[in-house]
């Protein structure tokens, strides 16, 4: 399989809340040395997939971590949500991923859905993390789109 296609397996089990071990541990063991061919959709929904069946897999979230770091510029609203939403059901802190997403979510808040509004201000407020100008900036687009 390529990237994508692990991608797309997990994120299809987890649609259909199927855990099935030895699939999710070969996508895991595969994908580790192969990060960097995932892309910032395949490294998103690698994460949401996984987070979902809540299989909390330390080295490859941190390899999803890492990766995602130099893309964070390139990642659609749905992404830096979804990554977030990700990590915080664990719940993993990782402050540096954390950072990156509010800094480019801030660069896109009026891209963001309604629905992406209320899961990104989920997501850090389960990780207790006060990011003051993404959550001014949530605030501030919450109330342009209340009636949503």
């Amino acid at each position: 399989m390529d990237a994508q296609e692990m991608a797309n397996t997990a994120w299809a089990f987890a649609t259909l809340t199927v855990q099935d071990g030895p699939l999710i541990s070969s996508i895991s063991a595969e994908a580790m040395p192969r990060i960097t061919e995932f892309g910032t959709q395949g490294l998103s929904n690698t994460a949401w997939a996984y987070a979902t069946l809540g299989i909390e897999d330390g080295p490859l979230l941190a390899a999803i971590s890492s990766s995602a770091l130099p893309l964070i510029a390139d990642y659609i609203p749905q992404e830096l949500t979804n990554t977030a939403w990700a990590f915080a059901s664990l719940p993993i802190h990782d402050l540096p991923l954390l950072e990156s997403i509010s800094a480019a979510a801030l660069r896109r808040m009026t891209s963001l859905s309604a629905q992406m509004i209320a899961n990104t201000a989920w997501a850090y407020s389960k990780l207790s993390v006060r990011h003051v100008p993404l959550l001014q900036a949530l605030s501030a687009q919450s109330r342009r789109r209340i009636s949503e």
